[in-house]
């Protein structure tokens, strides 16, 4: 089943490649160069996007691969998570603006973690990105973080589909394909929440979600601190 669903992921993106340079083939062999670029720009504005969602898939499963591994060795030190968050807000602000979305940031205090900043980052960007794509237009995201004397709480919350007390179980699962649909229409290959997971877990953490469908939907990250001294 994952082998089959590997496989129709990556068949699509080939099969409008394949169809894109043969129609720009078929002018060129019939000798009509207007027609050509004309629709060479569209082409392969077309190409680069297919061969971008091919990239991020590939890297998704490379990692769903390598995060199996209970020994991998994370880059780790001292990193300030609410940095990583701002700046994942930044560069997916763009994604949200053209949904008419806003995401609302919410600060408690700063929070300082021994950790992968490049693995975090992941993280916050996977949980940003999916409640970008499942927010109706027009939503206010919520992003929310705080802590205690040992542990800091990441909480991102849309009001979307949300996801279905049945589906619950499936909601980590590599490759799960749930009842909730991207409300622009966008891709989705059922890995990202599998990786934040096993992320999450190598640095200790837990991950969880409280959905009332249609209604409101937050996924929660808890991580172990350090202070502000880089300290446990």
């Amino acid at each position: 089943m994952v082998s089959g669903m590997v496989s129709h992921d990556l068949k699509t993106p080939i099969t409008g490649i394949s169809l894109s340079v043969e129609m720009m083939m078929k002018a060129l062999q019939q000798q009509q160069i207007e027609r050509f670029f004309q629709q060479a720009s569209r082409h392969v504005m077309n190409i680069k996007g297919l061969l971008d969602r091919m990239v991020r898939f590939i890297s998704d499963v490379l990692d769903t691969v390598t995060l199996e591994d209970k020994d991998i060795l994370l880059n780790r030190s001292d990193i300030a998570l609410h940095d990583i968050i701002k700046t994942s807000i930044e560069e997916l602000t763009q994604f949200a603006h053209h949904k008419a979305q806003s995401i609302q940031l919410h600060i408690e205090t700063d929070v300082f973690i021994q950790g992968d900043a490049l693995r975090l980052r992941q993280v916050v960007d996977n949980l940003l990105s999916n409640a970008i794509k499942y927010a109706p237009f027009g939503d206010t995201i919520g992003v929310c973080l705080s802590a205690n004397d040992q542990r800091c709480t990441l909480s991102i919350t849309d009001h979307g589909q949300g996801i279905q007390s049945d589906e619950m179980h499936k909601l980590f699962r590599p490759f799960e394909r749930l009842s909730s649909i991207p409300t622009g229409n966008e891709k989705s290959h059922g890995i990202g929440l599998n990786i934040v997971k096993k992320i999450v877990e190598l640095h200790q953490g837990s991950v969880r979600c409280e959905s009332v469908p249609s209604i409101e939907t937050t996924f929660y990250v808890s991580l172990p601190i350090t202070g502000d001294d880089g300290n446990a």
